[in-house]
């Protein structure tokens, strides 16, 4: 009766910080792992397992707000700044955020107008958090090369 008992608490605690994911992976109709406290990441092995996905995508996230914020602050009548202009500053301002960009997990997009992708993150599993004058946004590959006009 104990054992039953420990083992359903037990049930009841993991699954608790069972979370699902709330984007699609575009090959298929199942949602995609994104980088929760025990992400399977590619490249990994089975059965090896990665911890830092959720951490990943808070520092990337982060950066992204960063970035944002310097650009709503160095636009100009709605104009956006240039990307080398936008890189320079995180480099002397942020390196911490700097060196998202020079591994390519942060990629800065040459918008002219506030209504353009400013910049976007590369989630685990391929999925991305996409920098706008709105906010930061969550998008598959798919919903991000049709907001680039690809």
């Amino acid at each position: 009766m104990t054992r039953s008992l420990l083992f359903v608490a037990l049930i009841l605690v993991i699954s608790a910080g069972c979370r699902r994911s709330t984007f699609k992976n575009s090959d298929s109709d199942q949602p995609a792992n994104q980088g929760g406290p025990l992400e399977v990441r590619p490249g990994a092995g089975p059965g090896v397992m990665g911890v830092h996905g959720a951490t990943d995508r808070l520092q990337l996230n982060n950066a992204l707000e960063q970035i944002r914020i310097f650009i709503d602050a160095a636009s100009v009548d709605g104009n956006i700044p240039p990307v080398q202009t936008t890189y320079e500053a995180l480099k002397k301002e942020a390196p911490q955020y700097a060196k998202y960009v020079d591994q390519k997990l942060i990629v800065l997009n040459p918008a002219k107008t506030r209504e353009e992708v400013w910049a976007w993150a590369v989630l685990p599993q391929g999925n991305f958090s996409v920098l706008t004058s709105s906010g930061i946004q969550p998008m598959t590959r798919q919903e991000l090369d049709q907001r680039l006009g690809k």
